[in-house]
């Protein structure tokens, strides 16, 4: 059967495309390009043939239809829930590879007796600050600075500043050594984001295609109505045209019976 599809009906398909699209949360790959071509091909060949002037439908559209099952499919919500603690899981195991900034702070006195009547008071500051970044090899360095000054309060003439920087170098032998041990987390999360995200595409699609195939059921059922409509409507004409011929002595009466069967078979 060929069907026309008036601009209306372009128009309406694709602004469910867009609807759909927005609906995805990242660039779609090829397989899901695919995927929703064929969606938009089924939506295009639903089994209703338009005319090119046929009038916008009043009440619930197909893209309002669509749009409000993207919002309140609580499918959708359990997949877009998925996805986000894909993504989060995947942002927590990459945390691993952040590099770590540490410092810390102190302040000691110590005193020490001298002679029964004396004593030497000492204070000490103590300052530090490192870094500690980790690779996907295994690898990771650890630079730091300390400072620390010594004070003696018990009337030295001067203060004793020392400064210290160190730099670690950490690199497993065995254990933990190369991209495929260290990294093995980050990638299996990131593949477990892909996999939702697939999985988000493939049932936004399943949705969008059940919902237009229910629209266009109902639209081809509400055009079915209105022709059953108006053929009981011109049966019905047709009978009091024929009763007012038989009243006139043009048709004969028997032609009667056929017509009321007629408006009998399309009553029921």
């Amino acid at each position: 059967m060929l069907a026309y599809f008036s601009p209306a009906r372009r128009k309406c398909e694709s602004a469910v495309c867009m609807e759909i699209g927005r609906a995805f949360p990242t660039s779609p790959s090829r397989h899901s390009q695919r995927h929703g071509w064929a969606v938009l091909a089924l939506l295009l060949t639903s089994p209703v043939v338009l005319g090119a002037a046929e009038p916008q439908p009043a009440g619930l559209g197909l893209v309002e239809a669509v749009r409000l099952m993207l919002e309140q499919d609580p499918n959708l919500s359990i997949e877009r829930a998925n996805l986000r603690s894909s993504r989060g899981a995947l942002l927590s195991v990459r945390g691993v590879f952040d590099p770590v900034l540490s410092t810390s702070w102190a302040e000691t006195e110590t005193e020490a007796p001298l002679t029964e009547l004396t004593s030497q008071t000492q204070r000490f500051l103590g300052s530090s600050l490192g870094v500690t970044k980790r690779f996907r090899t295994g690898f990771s360095i650890a630079p730091e600075l300390e400072l620390l000054r010594t004070e003696d309060l018990s009337g030295a003439p001067a203060s004793v500043n020392v400064g210290t920087f160190s730099f670690t170098l950490r690199q497993p032998l065995l254990r933990g050594r190369g991209r495929t041990a260290t990294a093995a987390p980050e990638l299996s999360a990131e593949r477990q984001v892909v996999a939702s995200e697939l999985d988000l595409r493939q049932t936004t699609s399943e949705r969008a295609l059940i919902v237009a195939d229910q629209y266009w059921r109902t639209r081809a059922a509400l055009l079915n109505l209105e022709i059953l409509q108006e053929s009981e409507d011109r049966a019905r004409a047709l009978l009091e045209t024929t009763r007012k011929l038989i009243d006139a002595d043009v048709t004969p009466a028997a032609d009667l019976v056929q017509v009321e069967a007629n408006v009998v078979a399309k009553e029921t």
